[in-house]
This record gives C-alpha cells, sequence and structure tokens, in this order.
C-alpha cells in the first residue's frame, strides 16, 4: 500500500473548461486530418480512405486505414488524453508527439468522434467521445459503444482482417448553424479541396515512394479517386540542381540537409510552372522544408534565419531531415506544424542556405550567364538601369542589336521611333508594378515561346542576328552563344533548336 502526502490533494482538470481549451489548439481541418494519417502511417496501414460527405448539419467525415488495428486495451489508451509522454524514447517509425494527435485534433473539428478498429485476431472494438455529453455530465466519460445513428457509417471493416475508422460527426467547426446551407457548403468543399493539396505535400515522400502508401478521397460521384503527392524540388526535371547533400551531426545525432535550385521559368511549361508553385504560391514555398521521419513538418520559409520571401530567391528549397529523437531540441508542437531552429545548428544552415538562395538567384536573374560571361561587351537587355543623385530611372537601351536595327529602318523618320521610346520610358508604370509584385508575386511570367507568332517574332529576330554574327567572322556555334546572351533570347534556350534540325 502506497503512503500519501499528506500536504497534497488529487485535482483533476474539469472536464468541460479542459474540452474547451483543447478546442482551441488551433488545427486547421487539413492538418487535423493529417495527425490522423500519421497514426495510420505508423500502424502500417497501406492504403487509407478519406470519406467526405455532405448533409448539413448531418455531414461527417471518416478516415479508414489498413493498417494493424488495436486491441480493446490498446483503444482505450489511444482514446486516452496524454496517452505517451513526450519525453519517452519512441520507435523509429513513429510519427506521433505527445500522445495526444487522435484526441486534439478530432475535438478541434467535431464534437462527436467515434473510432473502431479491428486487430489482427479479428476482434472488433470501438470507443467514442461525445463533447456534448461529457460537458453535460463534467466528468471524462468515453462511451465503449457507437450511437445507432453512427452505424450505418462503420461498416467498413466488415470484410477486413485488420484496420481501423475514425468518424467524424457534429463538425460544428466547419458547419456552423448561424449559416445558411449554400454558404456552408461551399466553405466545406472549399476545405476539402485544400485537403487534397496540403496533404499531397505532407505526405509527398510516402506517396511518391515505389510501393508506398496510398491515400484516397471520394469524388463528386462518390468514387474514390487517389491524392497526387507534390515533389517540392521537381527532382525528376532535367534542369533541377541538386547543390549537396550533407549530414551535419548536432546533439550526437545526424541532421540530413539537401539544397536544390528549381528551373528557370523559361524551361517549364505553363502546367509545370503552375504545379511547381504548390499551395501557397512561388514566393511562399520557398526555402527549408522540415522533415521529421519523411513527414513534412515545415513547408518553406526561412525558419529562424532572418531571410524574407524575395523574388528572385524563389528557385530556392532546401530538404531538412531530422530524426523523431529531436523533438525537443526542434520545439516541434503538438500539431506537428511548427518547429524552432536550434542554436547549435544556425551556423550549419545558414550557410547552406546562403549558398542556395545566390544560386537561385544565379538562375533567375541570368539564364544566359554562361554565353554572358565569355560576351560581357556585347551582352544586352533591353533596359538599363540608370542612377543619378540616389535616384534610379529606367531606359530602353538604343544600341540594343533589335532596337537599333528597327530604328535604322525608319532612316529618315527615325526620330519618331525615339519619341515613341522616350514616350514608353516617361510612362513604365512603376507604382503599378510594385504593387501587382507584392499582392500577387507569382503573376508575372514570360510569354511561352511561340515560333509561329507574327506579334513577337522572336524565331526571325533570332536567325537574322545569328547570320548577321556569322558575317562578322564567328562560326555558327559562336554566332548561336553570343546571340544568346543577348535578351530576350537569353529566355528561350530552346531556340537553339533551329540550329539541331536539318537544314
Amino acid at each position: 500500500m502506497s503512503l500519501i502526502d499528506k500536504n497534497v490533494e488529487n485535482c483533476p482538470p474539469k472536464a468541460d473548461a479542459m474540452i474547451q481549451a483543447m478546442r482551441a489548439v488551433g488545427y486547421d481541418v487539413s492538418m487535423a486530418i493529417a495527425d490522423l494519417i500519421d497514426n495510420s502511417i505508423t500502424a502500417g496501414a497501406k492504403n487509407i480512405w478519406i470519406t467526405q460527405h455532405w448533409d448539413h448539419l448531418n455531414s461527417f467525415i471518416k478516415i479508414v486505414d489498413d493498417g494493424n488495428g488495436m486491441d480493446e486495451r490498446e483503444l482505450f489508451n489511444a482514446m486516452r488524453l496524454g496517452s505517451t509522454n513526450p519525453l519517452q524514447e519512441r520507435s523509429l517509425n513513429d510519427l506521433g508527439r505527445f500522445g495526444m494527435g487522435l484526441k486534439t485534433a478530432s475535438f478541434s473539428q467535431c464534437k462527436l468522434f467515434t473510432v473502431r478498429t479491428k486487430s489482427n485476431d479479428k476482434i472488433t472494438s470501438t470507443k467514442c467521445w461525445d463533447l456534448d455529453y461529457v460537458n453535460k455530465k463534467e466528468e471524462w466519460l468515453l462511451r465503449t459503444s457507437a450511437y445507432e445513428f453512427s452505424e450505418s457509417k462503420l461498416r467498413d471493416l466488415d470484410n477486413c482482417d485488420s484496420g481501423t475508422i475514425v468518424l467524424w460527426e457534429k463538425l460544428d467547426r466547419l458547419i456552423t448553424e448561424d449559416e445558411n446551407e449554400k454558404e456552408n457548403l461551399d466553405h466545406f468543399l472549399r476545405k476539402m479541396d485544400e485537403m487534397q493539396e496540403i496533404l499531397g505535400m505532407i505526405f509527398h515522400r510516402f506517396l511518391e515512394r515505389p510501393g508506398g502508401i496510398k491515400i484516397y478521397i471520394n469524388s463528386g460521384n462518390g468514387e474514390f479517386v487517389k491524392i497526387k503527392y507534390w515533389d517540392p524540388y521537381l527532382k525528376t526535371h532535367p534542369a533541377t540542381r541538386e547543390l549537396s547533400n550533407e549530414a551535419v551531426q548536432i546533439f550526437g545525432k545526424s541532421v540530413s540537409v539537401r539544397p536544390f535550385v528549381l528551373p528557370h521559368i523559361s524551361k517549364l511549361n505553363s502546367n509545370e510552372h503552375k504545379e511547381a508553385a504548390g499551395p501557397k504560391g512561388w514566393n511562399a514555398q520557398q526555402g527549408i522544408y522540415l522533415y521529421r521521419k519523411e513527414r513534412l513538418i515545415v513547408a518553406g520559409g526561412w525558419l529562424d534565419l532572418g531571410y524574407k520571401a524575395e523574388d528572385h530567391y524563389k528557385l530556392a528549397r532546401i530538404q531538412l531531415d531530422i530524426p523523431n529523437s529531436m523533438d525537443k531540441e526542434w520545439q516541434i508542437d503538438v500539431k506537428k506544424a511548427t518547429a524552432k531552429l536550434p542554436d547549435a545548428f544556425r551556423k550549419n544552415l545558414l550557410r547552406l542556405s546562403k549558398l542556395t538562395r545566390e544560386k537561385a538567384a544565379e538562375v533567375y536573374r541570368f539564364r544566359g550567364k554562361s554565353a554572358a560571361r565569355k560576351y560581357d561587351k556585347v551582352n544586352r537587355f533591353v533596359w538599363k538601369k540608370n542612377e543619378h543623385s540616389g535616384k534610379v530611372r529606367y531606359q530602353v537601351d538604343q544600341k540594343h542589336p533589335i532596337i537599333k536595327d528597327l530604328l535604322d529602318e525608319l532612316e529618315d523618320k527615325r526620330s519618331i521611333g525615339i519619341k515613341l521610346i522616350k514616350l514608353v520610358e516617361s510612362t513604365v508604370p512603376v507604382e503599378t508594378i510594385i504593387i501587382n509584385n507584392s499582392e500577387n508575386p507569382d503573376s508575372f511570367e514570360i510569354p511561352e515561346y511561340n515560333p509561329k507568332s507574327k506579334n513577337f517574332p522572336i524565331q526571325i529576330w533570332f536567325m537574322d542576328l545569328v547570320e548577321i554574327e556569322k558575317s562578322n567572322g564567328l562560326n555558327e556555334k559562336e554566332a548561336i552563344e553570343k546571340v544568346l546572351a543577348i535578351e530576350p533570347f537569353i529566355n528561350y534556350p530552346e531556340l537553339i533548336s533551329i540550329y539541331d534540325e536539318p537544314r
């Protein structure tokens, strides 16, 4: 018999107040479902099915997996708050953190959630948290069976050897009584669409791996479709550059860092450019991608390095892998959505981030830099920057080969062309460009190369200038390299294919 200190007393949390505090953790529905998928992956699931069902206030969301399932005792422990001490050493493949994910994620989205599970011994167990009932009784009373109205939604395991179902009902954080049905439906569908993108990003390394997990979601016609993964690094694109692959030791553990520089926009078709932007857009997706056991925790940004997201660094993305034994050092939060950079790793990460940003800026600014270095004196851009007394002005370079050629063709009307150039220079919409770039930095793009375009005959200009350089004594290869160092041709390296074809 244990002795009880007379100077202490039991002080359990008040159930109704504690629930409201837990519901305010701040999960988005996508992050909440990602937390449940973590459990499925840890349980060895190969397939995960997400069902979204709209029926206004009777709508529900259901997550089913074919993992190992749980027995009665394991399910009780999983439904208990704080079921795992985060200081305990975890399995190398455990994606959990505080032993709170199932509960806090579910409480954040609904007032009623039921878990039904079948272990490998084919025995089925069910538990249910009804927050209205807990509030009413002011006690942590866990139901040991599903409500009758929930039973029809819990049949997925009937023909399975093992697996788990998590059913969310009374979705009061997604669907509210004070909004009409259309507003609720629009919000619900928008969140479900966002969720597919977010899950494809968070679990992309599990989804892209041959023989990896598959996550399905039911479409509008009721059929399940596979969620597509999103690779932040475009690793299969030939123009993507991996700068290094370093393993850095901190706190006696290995952290892997792989910096990538993505291709310039001119090397991406419109679909590739749109997809590479990611769920948050090109600028917001630049930076560091922190993974814990290949599960994405932080998707872009520069952690605490002091860098801002800027347009000319948007091609820089860094893959950073930490083991799940470093949660404390990186201060991984309960939602597994934020982290803090340890001081012991700052110097190394700052060095690699600076290098990646510099290389990304080179690709962003100077696509034709290899040719430009060889022909520094003739490398020309249409616009040139002039600074005087602290003021900056942009002017059209009248010595640019194409501009000069056009002015020469005007002959005695050359002055009219110059007046037109001055008009354009004096009416550059600087303020509008600045505002548009700050509000939507991903909206600017280089027109796709169209060899048949009459309004922008870049192919004809290119071939004409190559012939001029050849007539000046350069061989064909030298002439091509020289012209590719001139704007706008530096943005269209595919023009070189003209001279690869038989003529």
